[in-house]
């Protein structure tokens, strides 16, 4: 499911995940271990803590929020 997440929402256009992706934005692998899911919660949700952030606010939802995250916290770096 977070796979399907992945590719609905198109990350891979901007950010890294498992080796596949671009890298406009920072790479995903990991990200929730590095960062904390609560920091990765907030950001995906929005408002961006970084002002100068381009990414888009997708207003997924909390339980696709979560399935992504679970799917990017069992990707390899």
């Amino acid at each position: 499911i977070g796979q399907t997440l992945v590719k609905k929402y198109s990350c891979r256009v901007c950010h890294q995940i498992g080796g596949k992706g671009s890298s406009v934005g920072p790479n995903l692998s990991g990200v929730v271990k590095k960062r904390g899911r609560e920091y990765v919660v907030q950001y995906v949700k929005g408002p961006k803590p970084k002002k100068n952030s381009i990414m888009p606010n997708f207003k997924m939802s909390t339980k696709e929020i979560n399935t992504l995250l679970s799917y990017l916290e069992n990707t390899a770096h």
